[in-house]
């Protein structure tokens, strides 16, 4: 038998040292050549080495810069802060404290400090015991000290627990023991008695003091161990402890931080907070295809203004193909400005912003960036799309919503499909109260299966089919969307998947898609509070320019300028429309025809023409046109090392050698990798 804990304990002991030496070794190659500063290197190594996690530790040292350094240490704090509204950073206070106290009252019995000891390091993660027990003064043991700990659910360990900690051989400081690496006879003194026998360590020790005998071969009350099967729960235990701080921080800001610290903005990158999001593309009946998309924000942050809070959300939105071309981007701004009455309406409910645009066929991915101007927080969504071609057999995924509204105006909004405004569920929760909304959109069905086939819900939960509903595809009105309400008050809570499945008339499945949900066991969910924003209906041409301009970029030139063109035709006021069109007229080189359509914008005052003019005015030779276009230009929106470049052509090419060589030096501080522009600048300069 004693064979048998021998070989339990080889085994766990040789994994250990190859885990060890597999953790040393990713570490070093992530540290690289470049030390770090001594401060950082102290911060990472000393004050935050047991609650730092792995994506963090990776994160830090991949930073360039002490000021991005700098950065990341105050995220670290402030979320880990438990109430980040206030100044105080209670977590940080107390792991500082924790430290202080393990270096004055541990590390005296060996030269480490007290952070270095096993004793140190477990106050340092778990804080003071609520109880110990000492063994320190036997003849039968060596010292033994035992740490008792309750009410850590929040780390992810047991409601109770002990840790024993002991000087092997009565020598050095105190050490964590492990029932399985360690087992009885490493805490035995007793003389006479087989070191090698875990079973006559054990008895031997419980004959002199059956708790301390107890504690050797388990570190969770009242799990039954025997010397032969040592516990592997307190072996678990042990693990989860030296990876419990990391549980309590969801490092995502991490590795946004280390994403977005280029585009967001110095006052941004240490303020990433979560979010829940759901996009999803809705063909319309006019025969665009929008992505609809909801952001719900962890939080929503305000600044108080007199009696109002106020703050302003900037959503950059960016579409690239899978070529990585940028297709579509925008920018949003979203006011919020609220009284203290709305603030204590909203209460615990979180804030969720919704939008949509037209998006042309074919495969993307979608960036979000939200900041938050008044806390200077932001946060990012990643999505892949793909817009299909309605004349194929498809299906959409499907779309739950926990609430729906009829609304018959003809604006667009997310999710809005006909007159009815979608509330989707984002996190996939609902309560026995709730009715389950499922949309989602098939096309190409074919007269037959549209006259004959049967649209089934069917809501499964531990494989046991819970609901079943069948709807005739004839029953739904609105061509190719689908949309089924579904009480759940007759379904327990639990986890379930609903499956939606098209048949034929010989009920053959022609079409399916699947999706999973809860239904809690509370009475109410918060949800949360929606802001909508609201754009013209689907027959606007604006969408059609848009459209347009998305395919010019996938160099899809001959449909883009068709539907430009068909766009300025229905809406020629339009200055987005118009401008659109000048652009498309300006690559297919037909450059009168886009000074014909740039002309009336620029006498309303459209100072965005002002470039198109000037490029169309020089294309055909009319320099003298083009040089007051780009200087007004220059005048409204700054300099522009292109404008400047274009300008002293057109300066040269009239005979202003002066105003060419101005134009090209100016062009060049903002730009000097332009060495054709260098070396005329040059020769310019030396006939002078």
């Amino acid at each position: 038998m004693a064979k048998r804990g021998d070989s339990v304990r080889k085994a766990i002991t040789i994994a250990v040292v190859i885990i060890s030496m597999a953790t040393v070794g990713a570490f070093s190659a992530q540290k690289g050549d470049k030390p770090l500063p001594p401060v950082y290197q102290k911060w990472l190594d000393e004050e935050v080495v047991y609650i730092i996690s792995p994506v963090e530790s990776d994160v830090f040292l991949k930073l360039e810069t002490d000021h991005e350094r700098d950065l990341f240490i105050k995220a670290f704090w402030k979320h880990r802060d438990p109430f980040p509204l206030t100044d105080q950073n209670e977590f940080r206070e107390e792991h500082y404290k924790r430290i202080e106290y393990a270096n004055r009252n541990f590390g005296r019995l060996s030269s480490a400090p007290g952070w270095k000891t096993d004793m140190g390091r477990i106050h340092i993660i778990l804080g003071p015991p609520i109880s110990m027990q000492r063994f320190e003064d036997s003849s039968f043991a060596y010292p033994v000290v035992v740490w008792s700990y309750q009410s850590m659910d929040r780390y992810g360990l047991p409601d109770q627990f002990n840790l024993v900690f002991y000087r092997r051989y009565g020598l050095g400081d105190y050490r964590l023991y492990s029932p399985i690496m360690d087992g009885p006879q490493s805490l035995l003194a007793m003389v006479g008695v087989d070191q090698s026998d875990p079973s006559a360590a054990y008895q031997a020790l419980y004959t002199q003091s059956p708790e301390l005998a107890q504690y050797c071969l388990s570190l969770i009350p009242g799990e039954p161990a025997s010397p032969e099967l040592p516990s592997l729960m307190s072996e678990q235990l042990l693990l989860n402890i030296a990876e419990a701080p990391a549980k309590l921080v969801d490092d995502d800001y991490a590795r946004n931080l280390l994403h977005f610290k280029s585009t967001v903005g110095v006052e941004y990158s240490a303020n990433f907070i979560g979010n829940t999001a759901c996009v999803q593309p809705i063909r319309d009946p006019s025969g665009l295809t929008f992505v609809h998309y909801a952001i719900e924000l962890e939080r929503l942050s305000v600044e108080r203004h007199d009696d109002d809070f106020i703050t302003k959300l900037l959503v950059n939105g960016k579409v690239s193909d899978p070529e990585d071309r940028t297709i579509f981007q925008y920018e949003r701004a979203i006011p919020v400005k609220l009284d203290e009455q709305q603030v204590k309406a909203i209460g615990p409910q979180k804030y969720s912003l919704g939008d949509v645009f037209p998006l042309a066929e074919g495969r993307y991915k979608l960036d979000f960036l939200v900041k938050n101007d008044a806390s200077k927080e932001f946060t990012s969504v990643e999505a892949d799309v793909t817009i299909p071609n309605s004349s194929s057999l498809s299906m959409s995924s499907l779309l739950l919503a926990y609430k729906a509204e009829e609304d018959r105006s003809s604006k667009i909004k997310a999710f809005k499909v006909g007159d009815i405004q979608l509330f989707p569920a984002l996190r996939h929760e609902f309560t026995t109260r709730d009715t389950l909304t499922v949309f989602f959109q098939a096309f190409s069905l074919g007269l037959e299966l549209r006259q004959q086939g049967v649209v089934r819900y069917v809501i499964t939960g531990d494989t046991k089919a819970a609901k079943t509903v069948d709807r005739a595809l004839k029953d739904y009105p609105d061509g190719d969307s689908f949309l089924e309400m579904i009480p759940l008050g007759d379904i327990p809570p639990g986890y379930y998947k609903i499956k939606v499945s098209l048949l034929d008339g010989a009920k053959k499945e022609v079409l399916s898609g699947a999706s999973n949900f809860m239904i809690s066991p509370v009475a109410v969910l918060p949800r949360p509070w929606t802001s909508l924003n609201v754009h013209a209906s689907p027959q606007d041409q604006v969408y059609t320019s848009i459209l347009a301009e998305q395919l010019f970029r996938k160099g899809e030139t001959a449909q883009a300028k068709a539907l430009a063109e068909k766009a300025y035709r229905a809406n020629p006021q339009s200055p987005a429309v118009a401008l659109s069109y000048a652009k498309m007229l300006f690559a297919a080189k037909d450059y009168a025809a886009a000074i014909e359509i740039l002309t009336p914008l620029y006498a309303n005052n459209l100072y965005e023409s002002l470039e198109l003019l000037g490029r169309s005015s020089q294309a055909l030779g009319e320099y003298d046109k083009a040089i007051p276009f780009y200087k007004e230009y220059l005048s409204h929106f700054g300099a522009n090392f292109y404008i400047l470049t274009f300008l002293g052509e057109c300066c040269y090419q009239t005979g202003d050698v002066q105003g060419a060589l101005t134009a090209w030096e100016k062009s060049l501080e903002l730009n000097p990798d332009q060495e054709d522009i260098r070396r005329i600048v040059e020769t310019l300069k030396k006939k002078k």
